[in-house]
């Protein structure tokens, strides 16, 4: 799942609108291209990923509890936490990933925000969609194909392994090569259309702006377990579920 992304993968899919313009991929800045003197090396160019905002904090919501955690740079490199906290849910507010309570939802937000320490959250939020609801598989295609031709493929490889009309769904994805550099992983995510406007209604209603929608799995591949190039198993073991992740270069298997 890309960063800062939550969109309509396939030109033949409506581009859902319930998400603002910045939440498109961010640019990757890089520096001009020079000429090397002969016999040597070109230095790896600076590349910079460039978020839609300049403050947002992360908000995981689950069956169980509404928390939030904001980072910011500190002095000397590293970073430190700006504003954090965690509100526990009664079991009738959400079920399986549904909405059954919006009022005791935005409650609990409210709640979350009112009670931040040290600072308070900004007001846009990178929020995690529960794993009952999203749809994820990795696809492999040899890496001969360009981008365009994998991405024009995926619509029909996608309904031989999800259950779900894609026309009512939000979906997402991402590339990389494997090991041996032979092969294009793409892991696609998939998620219903109406539960994404569902969360947004509920955080806009407390004067949170969603910036972007992630998949849980794939947030923690990427905090956890960094550039490692072997892969990993993830265990998240949380209130009411454990969950286990096979993570290969912070992407999600």
């Amino acid at each position: 799942m890309r960063f800062l992304r939550w969109r309509t993968a396939f030109p033949s899919s409506r581009t859902s609108e319930a998400l603002p313009r910045a939440a498109g991929k961010p640019p990757i800045a890089q520096g001009p291209k020079r000429a090397s003197p002969a016999g040597q090396q070109k230095p790896p160019r600076a590349r910079f990923r460039l978020s839609p905002v300049r403050n947002v904090f992360g908000l995981d919501i689950s069956d169980a509890s509404v928390e939030g955690v904001e980072l910011k740079f500190r002095r000397g490199g590293g970073f430190e936490i700006r504003a954090y906290n965690r509100i526990l849910l009664p079991k009738d507010v959400i079920a399986d990933g549904d909405i059954l309570r919006p009022d005791a939802l935005q409650s609990a937000l409210k709640s979350l925000l009112d009670g931040a320490r040290p600072e308070r959250f900004s007001n846009h939020a990178v929020v995690t969609l529960p794993e009952a609801k999203v749809y994820v598989h990795t696809f492999d295609f040899p890496v001969s194909l360009r981008e365009k031709e994998v991405r024009n493929a995926i619509p029909y490889e996608a309904e031989g392994v999800i259950p779900v009309d894609l026309s009512t769904m939000e979906t997402d994805l991402l590339f990389h090569r494997s090991q041996d550099q032979k092969t294009r992983h793409v892991f696609f995510a998939a998620v219903p259309r109406t539960l994404v406007a569902q969360y947004a209604s509920a955080l806009r209603a407390v004067g949170v702006e969603p910036v972007a929608f992630d998949v849980e799995s794939a947030a923690l591949a990427r905090a956890d377990t960094g550039p490692r190039a072997e892969p990993v198993v993830v265990a998240d073991i949380g209130a009411r579920r454990t969950t286990l992740i096979v993570v290969e270069h912070e992407t999600v298997h």
